[in-house]
């Protein structure tokens, strides 16, 4: 323990903090990356915004994460907006047993968005992946079996045998309407995706020899526009095999037409790990030798070749011009590869590596390029800069702006518009001078991992088929060494892995569950706490999210998959059912954001009914939902952005809120004021509700983008949730005693919001004010006194800045009231960096906090080898 955090303000208090890294739960390596492809009737125009991707882990998981941006004043260009927070984890689709590793991972749409959606950019941004019918997500793991998901449940779709062994490889075709395999016995079957139903529509020749990589490209000349078009006949089909050589499919016949050859050493053949094809019919290869060969499909023969790599070429990835491509493999390193014209005609092209850098620790698995292929950008210029997305073996994803190398004249016109850098704050967009993001691996293998219960001074932390939990030692207790006890290491027998985990307020019942079933456990109140199933006369189903009310006599579970919420009475342990909401209303709306972005500086935005090609309404899952302190209110937040409270004294739905402008991170009631609901959202804005008077308080209004210091709005790392101080009286009898457990009497009025890398103490207003000045009283009350020293010390700065750089000359006016407010205000908000990479964070008592850290130095030994070369010269 033995850290301290003061909190703001004239009368705070240093609260101790436990700095905790005892936690054993490992982040699982990243073996695939998949983004979803444009619709087919909008290739040709520009692609704003960021799509769902999707994340397939080394233990058979599926992450769907969204894109956030930083938020920003309204009156900012899409220009001048700074670079966003990255990919945030929305929901994990649990492995089922046995389970393998992700190898391949591809979306395909069903349709295109419907034409009543708008333009290009409207219809991208309002499309809901997880309200939406159009996009579909397939895998395969090494085994005979290609799965589809559904999105929206997390639950298996579909499943098709290849009936020819082990799937190696797997991709789709450029309309999405089919998938290739290739198989084990040599052969690449061709499955149909024109229907609900996954079938073989053909089988290719047969090749003695492993498929390891396929590539589907349409003829550069076929006219895809004609009604007669058929991709499986006029397309063609490129495989790299195990055998020094890649084969070229005609689709016409289903026989190959051209075998191209790669070297050899030392008579050992070489493996052709991926393969991809341009726009324009070349074809991309990396192989085990550490090559990257592009090749001339017409003539059969190489373009160019470079040694880019010291090892094997794992992946490889065609950014959205079809002109650049980027490498990656077992160096760690990802290599960037441009089409450049050598003539003035520019029909003398050829291909050079512009740029190589080593920004993985480990193997790198998959590589993934936003916007993909076949969305091209108006121009070189476009302000729209292409993101490189890498992962591997180590647990971060790498995050780098993909622009290719600009000539003299073009940076200056790039100056001239301001492209705008996605990942970081440097200016640089180039993929070879930029600046590179390292995603946070934590929150560890999925939302709410870790859990904190204070009765019994219990870290809880869920793995993929068990719980741990750990006990902190109290003060008055000997801490000895490490100053906490692993008291529980189970493990469950479920069809999937863990989705979802509680335990009681007060420590003696435990609910876990997969997709498919919940299943109860007693906790023993003395001794170890060896868990003791509950025989449940009915069986529970899966829950995405469940919760104990504060008295430990309910619980409330949201479905898996589904917009359903049902509210048990636990009486000696039996669940009996209350009450079943059904969110209906969920399912009709989505989150429309205008192009210029102008949204980002509002929490809240317009909703729009939204419908799928049958005129169903879509159905929306649960994505999280909180109960109050004092047991009275519920809220339920699903994936369509939209919320439902919930009155749980006369089970009645009691209001619905405006739509968020992005799923929520953390909701919380406030401990004191138990109809306050705070929301919180990556972006690190948060907005305040009074559940009984169906509104936001007035003081809320000052909490904007406007009054919030940069260094807070602008974290390049994305909020994870929220926590504030417990009030003792709702807690048991065992804390009422403690006189070191007593609550701040000004930390009604203050909470902590908290990141992967950081932490911010934020000052905000509770109590109401009389009459109409609430919002005057709180900036007075609840500024930094400043002394008359400091005062007059930051007057006397601002004067001689004046007296420096010239007033009338420059034509620079001071506004000394302003710069002497914003340096009062700046109390609100005090950051504190000292813990990273935060897995969770949370009061172990009233004014006593506990922070649990996974750093990598302590799982780095677990990770395999890393590649390395010795060089002359170098120990």
């Amino acid at each position: 323990m033995d850290q301290k955090i003061n909190q703001t303000g004239n009368n705070s208090l240093s609260i101790p903090i436990h700095r905790s890294r005892f936690l054993d739960v490992n982040p699982h390596s990243i073996s695939a990356l998949a983004f979803p492809p444009p619709p087919t009737d909008t290739r040709d125009k520009e692609w704003l915004g960021f799509g769902v991707l999707a994340v397939g882990k080394s233990n058979g998981d599926i992450e769907l994460k969204h894109y956030v941006n930083t938020a920003t004043h309204s009156q900012l260009s899409v220009k001048k907006q700074p670079a966003g927070k990255g990919w945030v984890l929305d929901k994990t689709l649990p492995a089922h047993a046995p389970a393998g590793k992700i190898h391949s991972l591809h979306f395909t749409r069903r349709n295109p968005p419907p034409k009543s959606a708008g333009t290009y950019t409207q219809a991208i941004s309002s499309i809901n992946p997880y309200t939406s019918k159009h996009l579909r997500l397939f895998s395969s793991s090494g085994t005979n079996t290609v799965i589809e998901w559904d999105i929206n449940t997390g639950k298996i779709l579909n499943k098709l045998s290849s009936d020819g062994g082990a799937i190696w490889s797997m991709t789709t075709s450029p309309s999405t309407n089919s998938l290739a395999l290739g198989c084990a016995d040599g052969r690449i079957r061709l499955v149909d995706l024109s229907s609900n139903q996954l079938v073989i529509s053909r089988v290719l020749a047969h090749v003695p020899t492993r498929l390891l990589s396929v590539a589907w490209c349409r003829s550069a000349h076929a006219d895809a526009s004609n009604d007669e078009y058929d991709e499986q006949k006029d397309g063609w089909v490129v495989a790299g095999c195990s055998d020094s050589s890649l084969r070229v499919y005609s689709l016409e016949n289903g026989r190959v037409n051209d075998r191209l050859a790669v070297d050899k050493t030392n008579h050992e053949h070489t493996l052709i790990w991926s393969v991809n094809v341009l726009q324009d019919d070349t074809i991309v290869s990396g192989d085990s030798l550490g090559n990257v060969i592009f090749w001339d499909k017409q003539s059969s023969s190489q373009i160019s070749s470079f040694r880019a790599h010291e090892a094997d070429v794992l992946t490889t990835c065609v950014s959205s011009d079809g002109k650049t491509v980027f490498t990656g493999g077992i160096d760690q390193r990802v290599s960037q590869f441009t089409k450049v014209s050598v003539s003035e005609d520019r029909l003398d092209t050829k291909f050079f590596q512009s740029g190589s850098r080593r920004i993985h620790t480990h193997d790198i698995n998959a590589i993934a390029v936003w916007p993909p292929q076949g969305t091209a950008t108006s121009s070189a210029l476009s302000s729209q800069v292409p993101v490189v997305v890498s992962g591997g073996i180590d647990p971060h994803m790498i995050l780098t702006p993909g622009g290719i190398p600009l000539n003299r004249k073009v940076k200056e016109k790039q100056l001239e518009i301001s492209m705008v850098n996605p990942v970081s704050t440097s200016k640089a967009v180039t993929f070879a001078d930029s600046w590179h993001k390292r995603s946070p691996y934590v929150p560890l293998n999925g939302r709410n991992t870790v859990s904190v219960c204070r009765a019994r001074r219990w870290i809880i932390a869920r793995r993929d088929n068990g719980i741990s939990v750990w006990r902190l030692k109290s003060s008055d207790e000997d801490y000895g060494e490490g100053g906490y006890d692993k008291v529980l290491d189970t493990e469950f027998k479920f069809r999937t892995h863990l989705i979802s985990h509680a335990v009681s307020p007060n420590g003696q019942v435990l609910a876990v569950s997969d997709a498919y079933e919940t299943k109860l456990f007693t906790l023993a109140d003395n001794g170890p706490p060896i868990p003791k199933k509950v025989k449940l006369q009915e069986p529970l189903a899966g829950a995405q999210y469940i919760e104990f009310t504060p008295d430990s006599r309910r619980i409330i579970m949201a479905l898996s998959g589904a917009s359903s919420v049902l509210v048990y009475e636990l009486d000696q342990g039996q669940p009996t059912l209350l009450k079943e909401w059904t969110n209906k209303t969920t399912s009709a709306r989505s989150i429309r954001r205008m192009p210029d972005r102008k949204s980002a500086a509002s929490s809240m935005d317009v909703d729009s009914e939204s419908e799928d090609e049958d005129g169903d309404k879509l159905e929306a899952s649960v994505h999280t939902l909180a109960c109050s302190r004092d047991g009275q209110w519920l809220v339920i937040a699903d994936y369509a952005c939209n919320i439902q409270i919930y009155n749980l004294d006369s089970m009645q739905h009691h209001a619905t809120l405006p739509s968020l402008s992005e799923l929520p991170a953390s909701i919380q009631f406030h401990p004191l004021h138990q109809s306050l609901l705070i929301i919180a959202l990556p972006n690190c804005m948060l907005t305040f509700y009074d559940v009984e008077k169906k509104a936001s308080p007035a003081w809320s209004k000052r909490l904007n983008v406007a009054s919030m210091p940069e260094s807070y709005v602008q974290l390049l790392d994305p909020l994870q949730g929220i926590i504030l101080n417990p009030d003792p009286t709702t807690l048991p009898p065992q804390f009422h005693d403690n006189s070191s457990s007593t609550l701040d009497p000004h930390s009604d009025s203050k909470l902590i919001a908290y990141g992967a890398s950081w932490m911010c103490v934020i000052k905000y207003m509770t109590a109401e004010a009389n009459g109409n000045n609430a919002s005057q009283k709180l900036s007075k009350n609840n500024k930094r006194k400043m002394t008359k020293h400091d005062r007059n010390k930051l007057a006397a700065d601002v004067a001689n800045v004046r007296k420096q750089m010239g007033e009338a000359a420059n034509g620079i006016v001071f506004q000394e009231d302003e710069i002497l407010k914003h340096a009062e205000e700046s109390s609100f908000y005090k950051m504190v960096n000292r813990y990273q990479p935060i897995a969770c964070a949370d009061y172990i008592a009233p004014s006593e906090l506990i922070v649990v850290e996974r750093p990598q130095a302590d799982f780095v030994a677990d990770l395999p080898p890393a590649f390395y070369k010795h060089r002359y010269g170098r120990s």
